[in-house]
């Protein structure tokens, strides 16, 4: 399965600091309500995803299944366990023509333009909230240590390459978007 390409440029015992280039990316919005079942409502959003890979699109094509998976989380001050979640799945790298666009409402398709993030790779996503605690352990380690770089701290990305039916098993990351001035 096709993954996305990135030139590592740094590489720390918390993080690497990783360069993507143009990246297209087909996304929902998720809406959680209540207690926070994110499995359950991440599954309904891959649902609209492979819908729309399988041909509800304009152009009535089938996409390949590319990878990662990203799951956007905002974060509101110290907390980053808001229930307002994004769901993308990488389409093509930037080269690519552009893709269709969807033809129902709870899937855009996006263009993300060259972009840097820290990344924290983890395995195995026992528990809902295994994510959150890597998340503020990579957030709290940016903020000690690199004084001057910024980067997002009102969102970051969890990161799947598992696969769709092996979702947040092995190869999970936590990703924070470098800022560009």
């Amino acid at each position: 399965m096709e993954e996305l390409v990135h030139e590592s440029l740094d590489t720390t015992l918390e993080y690497e600091e990783r360069h993507y280039g143009d990246t297209w990316w087909a996304k929902t919005t998720l809406t959680v309500t209540g207690q926070l079942d994110l499995i359950h409502h991440v599954t309904e959003g891959l649902a609209r995803l492979k819908r729309y890979r399988e041909g509800l699109n304009q152009k009535q094509e089938n996409i390949a299944e590319k990878l990662p998976v990203l799951l956007r989380v905002q974060c509101d001050g110290d907390d980053c366990e808001q229930n307002r979640f994004v769901l993308y799945q990488y389409i093509g790298d930037g080269s690519n023509a552009d893709p269709p666009n969807s033809t129902v409402d709870s899937v855009n398709v996006e263009k993300w333009m060259a972009f840097e993030a820290f990344v924290r790779p983890f395995e195995h996503l026992e528990e809902d909230d295994n994510f959150i605690s890597e998340a503020r352990n990579l957030r709290a380690f940016l903020a000690e240590f690199h004084v001057g770089c910024y980067y997002y701290d009102d969102f970051y990305y969890l990161a799947n390459y598992d696969g769709v039916e092996n979702l947040w098993k092995q190869r999970n990351e936590i990703w924070f978007i470098k800022q560009t001035d």
